[in-house]
C-alpha cells in the first residue's frame, strides 16, 4: 500500500483513523514510518489533557516535535479534587482557586516552548471536579445552579504564568452538568498570557453569572464589573471576539441594580472594540459600548479603522433597567393557540440614544461590512435594526422588523455615514 501516491494513501487512513478506536490507530502507525506519519496526523489534532494525562505525556515523551506540530487544538480540563466542594458548597474554595492555577501553570509551562504553526492553537478550558462529588440536600425548588460554585486564579497570580506564543484562539464554554465555573476575569487574566491570540470565544450561559442566589461570595453585578476590569489586560492582537453572558429571554438576567449611571461593561468593551475586526456579543449592554464622547467632536480618524462586523444580541432594556422602545402589542388568536405580535411603535429616550450612537460610530467604521443589533422581548419576537454594506460599497441599507418610526435626526445620521462607505458618483438606498 506504501506505493500509492501519497494523497490517496493519505485519504484511505484519514478515514480510517476517524472510524477505529485509539488502540486501532496505534497498530496502524507500527506498520510503516509513512503509515506513521499519516496516522499521528489523524490523531494529534485535538489533545484531550488535563493534569494527570498531561504529566503522563510528559513522562513518556508522547509529544514529541513531530507530532506538536499537528496540534491544532488542546481540550484542557482542570481538574479540581471532590474533597474541595464539600468545604463550601455553592462557595468559592480558596484551595480549589489554587488547583486550578496549579494545573494552567502546569500546562502553559509545558506548551511554552512549543513553535506556533501557520494557524496557530486554540485552547479550550473547562474546569470540573475530580469525581462527581456527593450533592447536599438544598430547599425545595433550588435548582442546580445553586449547587454550582466559582473559582478564579488566587490574586496577582496570572503574572506567574509564562507567555506562551503559540495559543491564538481561547474558548470557554462550560459543559451544562459541571459544577465548577471560570470568574470571567480569570478568563481575561489567562488570556492576557498568549501574546498572539486573535480569538476569544467565552460562553458565560448560566445563571451563576446572572441570578443573585444569596449565597455567592461574588454578586452578578460584582462579576460584570470585574469582567469589565479584566477585559483591559487582553492583548492588543485579539481581532475577534464572542461573548455571551446570561439569558436575553429572561427579565431577570437584565442588571437593573447599577449603581453608576454608565455601565463598566458596556465602556470596557467599546475600548476593547476598537482593537477587533469582527464582535458578537449576546448579553446586556448598552449605548456605551458606542456612545464615545470622541464622537462630539468632527474628527476624521476613525475610532474602529479595523471593525467589518458587529452583531449583538441585547435585552429591550438597558443594563439600568431602562426601556429602550414601545411597540404596540396585540394578540393573534387562532384555533389552535394565541401569541403576542407587535405593530409599528417609537424610541424612547435610551433607544434614541442607542440608535444615534450605532449611526455615529459607523460613520468611523470604514472598513464596515455588516452591523446588526437585536433586542429581545422575553420570548417575543426580537426586533432586529440592521445595516448593511455591500464588498463594492455601492449599497447602503437600514431596516427593522417589527417597523419602528426611526427620528430624523437618527436618519440623517445614518445617511452622514453612508457617505463614508458610498464611493464618489455612486448611489446609495433609501429608507
Amino acid at each position: 500500500m506504501d506505493r500509492l501516491p501519497p494523497e490517496i494513501l493519505g485519504g484511505i487512513l484519514h478515514l480510517v483513523c476517524h472510524i477505529s478506536d485509539e488502540k486501532e490507530r496505534c497498530s496502524y502507525a507500527t506498520v510503516s514510518q509513512n503509515w506513521q506519519a499519516f496516522v499521528e496526523r489523524a490523531t494529534f489534532p485535538t489533545l484531550y489533557l488535563n493534569q494527570s494525562r498531561l504529566g503522563e505525556a510528559q513522562a513518556k515523551g508522547i509529544i514529541t516535535p513531530a507530532r506538536q506540530s499537528y496540534v491544532r487544538c488542546i481540550k484542557f480540563t482542570a481538574i479540581v479534587p471532590g474533597k474541595y466542594y464539600t468545604e463550601n458548597p455553592g462557595m468559592t474554595s480558596q484551595r480549589s482557586n489554587e488547583a486550578v492555577f496549579e494545573a494552567v501553570a502546569k500546562l502553559l509551562g509545558a506548551v511554552k516552548t512549543w513553535s506556533s504553526p501557520p494557524c496557530g492553537v486554540e485552547l479550550a478550558l473547562e474546569v470540573d471536579y475530580e469525581a462527581t462529588p456527593k450533592l447536599p440536600d438544598l430547599e425545595d425548588g433550588l435548582g442546580w445552579d445553586y449547587r454550582c460554585s466559582l473559582v478564579s486564579l488566587p490574586h496577582d497570580a496570572y503574572l506567574r504564568l509564562p507567555e506562551v506564543s503559540c495559543i491564538t484562539t481561547v474558548t470557554y464554554n462550560p459543559k451544562r452538568d459541571t459544577l465548577l465555573f471560570l470568574v470571567p476575569k480569570t478568563c481575561c487574566e489567562i488570556a492576557s498570557q498568549f501574546p498572539n491570540v486573535h480569538t476569544i470565544i467565552w460562553l458565560f450561559r448560566s445563571k451563576i453569572f446572572d441570578r443573585d442566589m444569596g449565597t455567592r461570595e461574588m454578586s452578578p453585578m460584582q462579576l460584570r464589573n470585574d469582567f469589565a476590569t479584566g477585559i483591559s489586560m487582553l492583548p492588543g492582537s485579539v481581532r475577534k471576539a464572542f461573548i455571551c453572558w446570561g439569558s436575553l429571554t429572561d427579565d431577570a438576567t437584565v442588571p437593573t441594580c447599577l449603581k453608576e449611571t454608565f455601565d463598566p461593561l458596556s465602556l470596557a468593551l467599546r475600548e476593547f472594540t476598537k482593537q477587533l475586526e469582527q464582535l458578537y456579543i449576546d448579553a446586556v449592554v448598552g449605548n456605551e459600548l458606542f456612545n464615545d464622547p470622541s464622537l462630539n467632536h468632527d474628527s476624521e480618524k476613525p475610532l474602529w479603522p479595523r471593525l467589518r462586523v458587529i452583531e449583538i444580541s441585547t435585552h429591550a432594556r438597558t443594563p439600568q433597567g431602562y426601556d429602550t422602545f414601545d411597540l404596540d402589542m396585540c394578540v393573534h388568536e387562532t384555533d389552535d393557540h394565541t401569541e403576542a405580535q407587535y405593530r409599528v411603535g417609537h424610541l424612547f429616550k435610551p433607544g434614541e440614544v442607542w440608535c444615534l450612537a450605532l449611526a455615529r460610530a459607523a460613520a468611523h467604521m470604514p472598513m464596515l461590512e455588516f452591523l446588526c443589533i437585536k433586542w429581545h422581548i422575553n420570548e417575543s419576537p426580537r426586533l432586529k435594526y440592521a445595516v448593511d454594506v455591500s464588498s463594492s460599497g455601492a449599497t447602503f441599507e437600514m431596516r427593522s422588523s417589527p417597523g419602528l418610526v426611526i427620528p430624523d435626526v437618527i436618519q440623517n445620521a445614518w445617511w452622514k455615514a453612508a457617505r463614508v462607505h458610498i464611493r464618489e458618483g455612486e448611489d446609495y438606498t433609501s429608507w
